[in-house]
């Protein structure tokens, strides 16, 4: 967060510049103009205050890739109140805005330039330390740009540390696995001196099993999403343009390979149970494009309650989920084929939203409803976990339970967590526990969910390593040092990861079905209209659907890239050039494809129903011959 005497200041220079534009005898454009510049200001604050709330530390990575997600499934309702105040204190501005350019100037007041001037001086100070701005100056850089190109030594450091999805079984067999993904369940709820008999119940299973106490956040993955992708996938989740994201694919990051890929391809059944609306962060999206057959969340799993009205704000309680998802694992197990079963709670999110089941099991006096939420989870998750290990099936299956991410600022409770910490700063919670077994084993070593697809691959029966992830049962000074450097050298590795989202290099023929209004390229699909921007080699850098910003991007892209659009005719106005085919200009109905590199074009040409383009044809309407 922005030193609080920068905050004031900021606010006090912004206020100046209204006085002085109130006395300098403005006229009612440069009121306007100054207006309009003055909600930007308030815009701003507003951003930082929002994200304050929840961040403790403002405008940081998680908010700006919240942004490019969008707010789609988020429960709105919960936060009414925070919603109402920014409607009602911007439309007061708005208010006062229009009266200020819209009334007359005092007769009283002479124009006055300098007054003006100093005015707008004042104003783009204060904007240029408001608040929001100085967080965005502090985000790593990269962090904000989703074009940056690696260097050829970045690239080649990347895939050096980087391991290509792989696993090989173990002669021990393989088993069956179910994951917990605990809503902010992090480990400074294990505190006994701040927390006491807080979560005994888990602290039991902790002890039964193989647990790692050392499980940090890297910046950018303290959110949901971000933890899910990176315990599967081994990498972090970076968003690339926003036109990207809106993109209507239905893929998400289609060329990573993820556990999911890997568990698919040794036959096992994915499923994936979630309380909260699977369109929020396009968690569904991911678990779809990545193995998994049962991607079931609000919408789907409240028609299997016996009482549909008993939701919270962000979907199912717990209790339900996981008496839904117990009769789903006996089915699975029941059915001898090989399954993963990767649960999301949502009771423990702040404000608290504890089950029904547990209205006799609140925390000490019961006033605090968050700790109310995270005693009552520690009830339904052991619980759970019992009954999978108690089951004819529980030895043939691996229980994972893991904190998606910290707790926010928020928090009703989050004074004592910040406390509970202590010295150690944040952690998050990772054990795995194996029914028949009591291995009660700590783990210290330090580790990010980057790790846990890599680290319960032998539990599985299963070798092997995912992307960045490491397996933390291994220790020793030269794992430890790699594991520092690929933290330290994530921000720098972001444009190799960012490629996990594209079609990356065209292997195959391209099609292209105007009737559909469909591109397909390594059998990935891509609604029209299209822009891509391809390197020599073929591999597409930049994919987008966002019609205005094509000419821009254009002119903005290395030289040495070439560009395939495909448009209706009409909409294809570049440069004085008309698109032709054969010989004979197009008319402005049907569509259209034509390449080009630095704003000159290569080929031209309308396309009719199915078009394919070979290798070698690609190649030539590119002129890479």
């Amino acid at each position: 967060m922005p030193n609080l005497f920068f905050i004031i200041l900021s606010v006090v220079i912004f206020l100046g510049g209204i006085f002085l534009i109130l006395r300098c005898g403005a006229s009612r454009l440069n009121k306007t103009i100054f207006s309009t510049l003055a909600l930007l200001y308030v815009l701003l604050i507003e951003l930082f205050l929002v994200a304050n709330y929840f961040t403790g530390v403002g405008v940081n990575q998680a908010t700006i890739m919240q942004l490019k997600f969008g707010l789609t499934g988020a429960p709105f309702k919960e936060y009414i109140w925070l919603i109402t105040l920014i409607i009602g204190s911007l439309s007061l501005c708005i208010i006062l805005m229009g009266i200020f350019v819209y009334i007359k100037t005092d007769k009283n007041i002479s124009l006055s330039y300098s007054r003006c001037l100093m005015a707008y001086a004042l104003l783009f100070v204060g904007l240029s330390i408001n608040p929001a701005c100085v967080n965005i100056y502090q985000l790593p850089h990269r962090s904000l740009i989703s074009s940056m190109r690696s260097t050829s030594s970045e690239t080649w450091e990347f895939y050096n540390y980087y391991k290509e999805p792989r696993i090989r079984r173990l002669e021990t067999g393989q088993k069956n696995i179910v994951v917990i993904y605990a809503e902010s369940l992090e480990r400074a709820f294990f505190n006994e001196d701040i927390f006491p008999g807080l979560v005994p119940e888990l602290k039991l299973i902790e002890k039964q099993s193989t647990s790692f106490s050392q499980l940090y956040t890297l910046p950018g993955i303290n959110g949901t999403i971000w933890s899910i992708v990176a315990s599967q996938c081994g990498v972090p989740l970076y968003l690339p343009s926003m036109s990207f994201i809106k993109n209507p694919r239905g893929d998400f990051l289609p060329d990573a390979t993820c556990l999911g890929d890997l568990l698919a391809n040794e036959d096992y059944f994915l499923a994936y149970y979630g309380g909260a609306k699977l369109n929020f962060t396009r968690k569904g999206e991911f678990f779809k494009s990545h193995g998994f057959i049962d991607v079931f969340g609000r919408n789907a799993l409240r028609s299997k309650l016996e009482d549909t009205t008993y939701l919270n704000h962000w979907g199912l309680y717990d209790d339900s989920l996981f008496d839904i998802s117990y009769k789903r694992f006996l089915e699975l197990s029941e059915s001898g084929t090989k399954f993963g079963l990767f649960l999301l709670t949502v009771d423990t999110h702040a404000p608290g939203y504890p089950s029904k089941s547990c209205e006799d099991k609140g925390y000490l006096d019961g006033s605090n409803k968050h700790l109310n939420a995270v005693k009552c989870a520690d009830f339904l998750i052991s619980d759970f976990i019992r009954k999978i290990a108690d089951s004819p099936y529980g030895e043939q299956t691996v229980i994972v339970v893991a904190s998606d991410h910290y707790n926010y600022r928020n928090t009703p409770a989050y004074k004592m967590i910040k406390q509970a910490r202590g010295n150690e700063g944040k952690k998050n919670l990772f054990m795995i526990f194996e029914p028949g077994k009591v291995t009660g084993k700590e783990i210290h070593t330090l580790g990010t969910h980057m790790d846990i697809g890599t680290t319960i691959l032998p539990f599985m029966g299963y070798s092997g390593q995912i992307g960045l992830g490491r397996d933390l049962l291994k220790e020793g000074e030269r794992i430890v040092k790699e594991r520092d450097y690929i933290a330290d050298k994530l921000f720098t590795w972001k444009p190799e990861i960012l490629k996990f989202w594209g079609p990356n290099i065209i292997k195959q023929d391209i099609s292209i079905d105007t009737n559909k209004k469909m591109l397909t390229i390594n059998n990935k699909k891509y609604e029209l209209p299209v822009f891509l921007e391809l390197t020599e080699d073929l591999f597409v850098s930049h994919i987008t659907r966002f019609k205005p910003s094509v000419v821009a991007h254009i002119q903005r892209m290395a030289k040495k890239d070439k560009f395939l659009w495909i448009d209706d005719c009409k909409d294809i106005k570049l440069s004085d050039m008309n698109v032709t085919s054969h010989g004979t200009v197009i008319s402005n109905d049907g569509w259209c494809l034509i390449t080009g590199q630095d704003s000159k074009y290569i080929h031209k040409t309308r396309l009719d129903g199915k078009t394919t383009y070979n290798m070698n044809g690609l190649r030539r309407i590119l002129n890479m011959n």
